[in-house]
C-alpha cells in the first residue's frame, strides 16, 4: 500500500498470508476465465461474472485491510470501516491490563 494518503510518520502493517489468499483468488478467477474462453469462446464472457466477483472479493477482503500506526494513534482499516484509536486511549488501557512481566 502506498504511503501517499498518510501524512507524518507512518508505519503500515499487513498480514503476509492475506496477500497469498488474494493472489489465490485472482489466480482462480483468471484460470476460470481462460478455461471458459477456450471451451466456449468469447460468448462465454458473461458467464464469467461470478469469477470476476471472486477476484474482487479477494482484493476487498484480503488485500485492503491494514493496520496504520501514526503519530496520532493506531488506525485499523478494513473494507467496511476505519477505527482510529488515539494514543491517549492506549495509555489509559494499558495500566488497566494485568501483566505477568
Amino acid at each position: 500500500m502506498s504511503r501517499a494518503p498518510y501524512a507524518g510518520n507512518v508505519e503500515i502493517f499487513k498480514a503476509r498470508t492475506s496477500k497469498i489468499f488474494a493472489w489465490i483468488c485472482w489466480a482462480v478467477a483468471v484460470f476460470g476465465v481462460v478455461v471458459a474462453l477456450v471451451a466456449a469462446g468469447p460468448r462465454s464472457l458473461p458467464g464469467t461474472t461470478p469469477l470476476l466477483f471472486v477476484a474482487f472479493l479477494g482484493w476487498l477482503l484480503f488485500w485492503r485491510p491494514v493496520v496504520v500506526v501514526r503519530d496520532s494513534g493506531v488506525a485499523l482499516e478494513n473494507p467496511f470501516r476505519t477505527i482510529d484509536v488515539p494514543w491517549d486511549a492506549w495509555c489509559r488501557l494499558i495500566p488497566a491490563m494485568p501483566s505477568r512481566w
